[in-house]
């Protein structure tokens, strides 16, 4: 967008909460046109939308929110239909407000910080689409992580039976079956009746049931996994952080983004190997514990995701899956 364009703009930023919303609205050359506070309804994101209509006059209202996916994603929903929708990344904002003479915080300063950024960086931000893509990438993202509940709960139950396998039949259930959790395997022992104290046996049933319904779950979900996923796209590997995630699949990096102080707002971003123009680590030194991950997408000329990484997941074996599909 030239300057000329921009000085036919309205930029409104808004600070997005789980009840309200605070949005303010600048005139191109940083003015300050209006303040509004909403709820998270319909009545009140058309009190919203009358106010961008009566101080725009002549100008184009240009939308920021720094969270379009989690509490915001009503909001961005709502005025997609009317607006240019934009995702400010809450980095950009925090850097702005650092290099300000007085860098206090509220949610009204946040929202002009917000429409600040537009101004600025309006080239570099994505616009906001409400596409079967992201939500795909939402889909996805609920369902690994009821995938990997269920996978955990396996795990841990394979260890009791295996226990319990041991103290009913010895060694000898180790022969019965090259897989004693193979399905087959399974049916059996749900249906055995060996000579042996009845609660170890009523124990071991009841675990081995629900393996067997765990494993019609896990199929479940993955049937669901193959349907979101495009064609030919398969998911390949996960890495959790503390509270976010990232997914790569054979095609995109989908990286699930938990914010705030109770994790209660999450951000799904799909990105696609061919548009990652470059990556970083940054480690602290002390036995690269710590380190720091920046993805940049496309021309952007800040990093457009950078994470942290502590001793719970190695940066390095993200890097080598990322590097592997950006440098194909």
């Amino acid at each position: 967008m030239t300057t000329a364009q921009k000085q036919s703009c309205m930029f409104v930023g808004i600070d997005v909460h789980k009840d309200t919303h605070t949005a303010v609205g600048i005139s191109p050359y940083g003015e300050k046109l209006f303040e509004i506070t909403v709820g998270n309804y319909q009545n009140d994101f058309e009190t919203l939308d009358l106010k961008v209509k009566e101080h725009s006059g002549v100008l184009s209202p240009y939308i920021g929110l720094e969270d379009v996916r989690g509490y915001g994603e009503r909001l961005a929903g709502y005025l997609y239909e009317k607006y240019p929708v934009y995702h400010v990344p809450s980095i950009l904002v925090d850097r702005a407000r650092q290099n300000a003479t007085h860098p206090e915080k509220s949610d009204s300063l946040d929202a002009l910080g917000v429409a600040k950024v537009m101004i600025q960086s309006i080239d570099t931000l994505l616009p906001y689409t409400i596409s079967k893509e992201s939500e795909k990438a939402k889909q996805l993202k609920e369902i690994s992580i009821d995938r990997e509940d269920l996978v955990l709960e396996r795990t841990r139950l394979k260890n009791q039976v295996h226990t319990l396998l041991y103290r009913i039949y010895n060694t000898e259930y180790a022969n019965k079956y090259k897989d004693p959790f193979a399905l087959k395997a399974l049916r059996f022992w749900s249906k055995a009746k060996p000579k042996c104290d009845p609660f170890l046996l009523k124990t071991m049933k009841r675990k081995v049931r629900r393996l067997l319904d765990i494993h019609v779950e896990v199929s479940d979900l993955e049937k669901d996994m193959d349907k979101l996923l495009t064609e030919g796209e398969e998911l390949e590997l996960g890495f959790k952080l503390v509270r976010d995630t990232f997914i790569f699949t054979s095609k995109r990096l989908i990286l699930v983004d938990k914010q705030g102080i109770t994790g209660s707002k999450t951000e799904f971003m799909s990105v696609a190997y061919k548009s990652i123009s470059r990556f970083s680590i940054e480690t602290a030194g002390t036995f690269d514990l710590d380190a720091e991950l920046k993805i940049w997408v496309s021309s952007e000329a800040a990093p457009s995701i950078t994470k942290k990484f502590n001793k719970s997941v190695d940066v390095y074996d993200v890097q080598k899956v990322l590097a592997h599909h950006v440098l194909k």
